[in-house]
């Protein structure tokens, strides 16, 4: 759920929200409205912008979190199909395990992007 989503919910305005949290009006708007991505405001501010309206901060990155899942799960298909038509193309030069590795090795980095995404600054 993005926080337009919330504010309705809650029958809350952006004014409302900025005073209550202490977020500038600005950057609430600027994430309203999809000017700014809520994954890149600071820990402070999403601490502020989730007690304000007494959800998680993981309710907030919800659909930044779910987007990011989905995209590595196409790129990990993509991966592998371009693997698979390079075996294809130069039969030989890579071996079914090493194939699995690439993509393992490829899987791990992207774990540890998330991790990192989700660790407050």
């Amino acid at each position: 759920m993005n926080v337009s989503d919330i504010l309705k919910q809650k029958n809350m305005t952006k004014y409302k929200l900025s005073k209550i949290s202490g977020v500038s009006f600005t950057t609430i708007s600027e994430i309203t409205t999809g000017k700014s991505k809520i994954k890149n405001c600071t820990g402070d501010t999403l601490y502020r912008l989730a007690k304000a309206l007494d959800v998680t901060i993981e309710d907030l990155l919800a659909d930044s979190i779910e987007y990011s899942v989905l995209q590595s799960i196409d790129v990990e298909k993509q991966s592998k199909d371009i693997l698979m038509d390079f075996d294809k193309i130069y039969p030989g030069k890579l071996k079914s395990e090493s194939i699995d590795s690439i993509l393992e090795q490829a899987k791990q980095k992207r774990k540890k992007r998330t991790i990192n995404f989700l660790k407050c600054p």
